[in-house]
C-alpha cells in the first residue's frame, strides 16, 4: 500500500499530509464525494488514523473595513464560537468515514487568521480546553495563571476526539483529549514520538507540574462561583479572579 499522490490540496491540507508522510506512513486522501468526509486515511500504525484539517480564519464580523479602510475586532482569548463549530463539524465528517471509531481521530488545526492575528492558537487551544485565566492576588502583587476545564471545553464535549493538533508558526502542539481514549492514543506510534520528543501535551500534566490550574470534569454547569470554590478548596487560592481576556484588535489599510 502506497501514499496516494496530493493534488489540489489547501496549505493547511497539504502541511497535515507531509507531515505524516515524513513518519513514513501511508497517507490517502479521502475520495471526495456527496457527503462531508474527512480529509486524509492513514494506515502503518494499528488501525490507522483519519485527519481532518480545519482553520481558524478572521470572523465574518470583521471582513468589512469601519471607517477610514481599518478593521477592529474584539476577541476572548480563549474561546471561539468558529473553532468550536469547525470541531463539532470535523466530528460530524469522521463519523461518516468510520462509524465504528477503529482508527484514531484526529483534528489538524492552523491559524490563518490576519486581522485578528496573535489570538487564533490561544482561541484554539483555548476552545480545545474550557480554558479560563486565574488571578490570585496576594500580599501587594498578583500572578495569573491558566485554568484548565474552568468551562465545557470542545475536548470534553467531543471525546470522540483522540487527540488536536495545532499546526503554529514555530512547530507543532500536539495535545490529548483526556476525556476520550488517551490509553490508544499513547500506545500508537503518534502518541510515543510526541511523548519520546516531550512535545505531547496533556493538561492534567501541566496542572501537576504546577504551571497551570485544572478543575474536575462532570459538571457542565460550571459557574464562577464553582470554579473559585474549587480553586481554593484544591489550591489553597485566597479570592482568586476567574477572567475571560478580551484581545482588541485595529489592522489598517494604505491604499496605492
Amino acid at each position: 500500500m502506497k501514499t496516494r499522490p496530493a493534488v489540489n490540496l489547501e496549505p493547511a491540507e497539504q502541511e497535515a499530509h507531509d507531515f505524516f508522510v515524513r513518519l513514513g506512513l501511508v497517507v490517502r486522501p479521502v475520495q471526495r464525494t456527496h457527503r462531508k468526509t474527512p480529509e486524509f486515511e492513514i494506515d502503518g500504525d494499528g488501525d490507522g488514523y483519519l485527519v481532518e484539517v480545519k482553520a481558524r480564519r478572521d470572523d465574518d464580523a470583521v471582513g468589512r473595513p469601519w471607517e477610514d479602510d481599518t478593521f477592529h475586532t474584539s476577541a476572548s482569548e480563549n474561546f471561539s464560537k468558529g473553532v468550536l463549530d469547525n470541531l463539532k463539524k470535523a466530528v460530524r465528517q469522521l463519523k461518516e468515514q468510520d462509524p465504528e471509531h477503529r482508527r484514531l481521530w484526529i483534528v489538524w488545526l492552523t491559524d490563518e487568521t490576519f486581522i485578528s492575528q496573535g489570538v487564533g492558537v490561544s482561541q484554539i487551544r483555548g476552545t480545545l480546553l474550557g480554558i479560563k485565566d486565574v488571578v490570585e492576588q496576594k500580599r501587594g502583587s498578583a500572578t495569573a495563571r491558566t485554568c484548565y476545564y474552568a468551562q465545557m471545553g470542545a475536548f470534553e464535549a467531543l471525546p470522540q476526539i483522540d487527540m488536536a493538533i495545532i499546526s503554529k508558526s514555530d512547530g507543532f502542539e500536539p495535545w490529548l483529549n483526556e476525556f476520550g481514549r488517551p490509553g490508544v492514543v499513547e500506545a500508537s506510534l503518534l502518541g510515543r514520538l510526541f511523548r519520546e520528543r516531550g512535545s505531547l501535551n496533556v493538561a492534567s500534566e501541566h496542572a501537576t507540574e504546577g504551571r497551570s490550574y485544572i478543575v474536575s470534569g462532570g459538571n457542565q454547569g460550571r459557574t464562577e462561583v464553582h470554579v473559585q470554590a474549587y480553586l481554593t478548596q484544591r489550591y489553597g487560592l485566597t479570592r482568586p479572579l476567574v477572567l475571560s481576556f478580551q484581545r482588541r484588535t485595529a489592522v489598517g489599510f494604505v491604499p496605492h
